[in-house]
């Protein structure tokens, strides 16, 4: 499937009551896998204007604080679930996270990660309630390592060292953000991450 079209997959939506969360579980690893299956390009080699997938370590970014582990991170992804005849339902989800750059060996990029879907592998978990209650976070945070996927442009340069210039003179950016056809995501899965050139 072509790269623009993976782009346009619509992210897993939340609806009233519980999801079953063995077969939310599987169409999420599935999502993560077509979604980030095309080739990983260098940040500084992608094509204006495009979408593209990027991997690179988050750098330069303002921390907001995950809500179970209170970790500072620019994004986190919370899950709360409930066990009922042995099968394992969602009951609360819960995504944030600020602007921060990402930046590998030819360049870096500017991602918008207030308005992004988060692909995120769990590594913290608190169990409750004789075992029937889990609540389950992962979090992006400096210097991590991520690959995202959205459309990318050149932009001028939005962060305040450059704000005392006029329009014209600021430096441009690669900048990474959803659009209103498809939104932007992130992963920090490493059969993704493994993936990178090199």
């Amino acid at each position: 499937m072509e790269l623009e079209s993976l782009f346009l997959l619509s992210g897993l939506a939340l609806t009233g009551g519980a999801i079953a969360f063995r077969r939310q579980r599987a169409s999420r690893d599935e999502l993560t896998r077509r979604v980030f299956s095309q080739e990983i390009v260098r940040i500084g080699e992608v094509r204006n204007k495009s979408v593209a997938v990027v991997v690179g370590t988050v750098t330069h970014t303002e921390m907001i604080a995950a809500p179970l582990s209170h970790r500072p991170c620019a994004a986190f992804e919370y899950v709360e679930t409930s066990k009922e005849s042995d099968v394992w339902h969602e009951r609360a989800r819960r995504i944030a996270g600020v602007d921060f750059t990402v930046e590998d060996e030819s360049g870096e990029a500017l991602v918008h990660g207030t308005d992004v879907e988060m692909l995120l592998m769990k590594d913290k978990t608190v169990t409750f309630g004789s075992g029937h209650w889990e609540r389950r976070e992962g979090v992006i945070a400096n210097g991590d390592r991520i690959a995202v996927v959205g459309y990318a442009s050149r932009e001028p340069d939005p962060r305040p060292q450059t704000t005392g210039l006029g329009y014209r003179e600021r430096p441009t950016v690669l900048v990474i953000r959803s659009t209103r056809r498809g939104r932007a995501r992130i992963t920090n899965s490493p059969a993704v991450l493994d993936r990178a050139p090199h």
